[in-house]
């Protein structure tokens, strides 16, 4: 279904452009220096997240109270946001090394996508349509752009920027992010 595929895509491009997990992407992109790694696990991410929501419909919601989801979400990105604040930098100038940037960028972006309002509106736009594969694409072909669009963006101004207090900028909002979860 057209309309399916392509409300799913205007949705999540405008409910994504200006979320979380765009800073986190960006900021992973700064890390890591592995473009592709970051979002080949960033898409594949967000599609696992979304897919499991949108076949499950609401039944999450209904059995888990929202009030838990809420403090383990909020939770969640306030250890992100302690975890990145405490990172050190290496002395070298060399690039931040983890074994796996692909592993490391699905696990963080998968965290960071439960429970969020895309994971929801993933959710609500299957049980509307009824169309799980014209959802699924629609949302898939968004957030590639999406990504794609920041992974850029950081490229090209990652030598402009101060590094250092981009990052700790950026531990700031997880960390009130993680409040704001909490407290909402």
């Amino acid at each position: 279904m057209p309309g399916a595929l392509f409300t799913s895509f205007a949705l999540f491009l405008v409910s994504e452009a200006t979320d979380k997990t765009q800073l986190l992407i960006f900021g992973l992109g700064l890390k890591f220096k592995k473009p592709w790694h970051v979002f080949s696990g960033a898409i594949l991410a967000h599609s696992l997240i979304d897919g499991i929501t949108m076949a499950l419909g609401t039944y999450v919601g209904h059995v888990l109270q929202s009030i838990w989801l809420r403090y383990a979400v909020g939770l969640a990105f306030i250890g992100i946001g302690v975890h990145h604040w405490m990172e050190k930098e290496k002395e070298d100038g060399k690039e931040f090394k983890h074994r796996n940037a692909f592993v490391y960028t699905f696990g963080t972006v998968a965290l960071a996508e439960f429970g969020d309002k895309s994971q929801l509106l993933s959710g609500l736009l299957a049980i509307r349509y009824n169309d799980f594969l014209s959802v699924f694409v629609g949302i898939t072909l968004a957030l590639a752009l999406l990504t794609g669009i920041t992974l850029t963006v950081e490229k090209h101004y990652a030598k402009r920027l101060p590094v250092p207090l981009v990052k700790k900028a950026s531990a700031v909002l997880f960390m009130l992010f993680g409040l704001a979860s909490i407290l909402a």
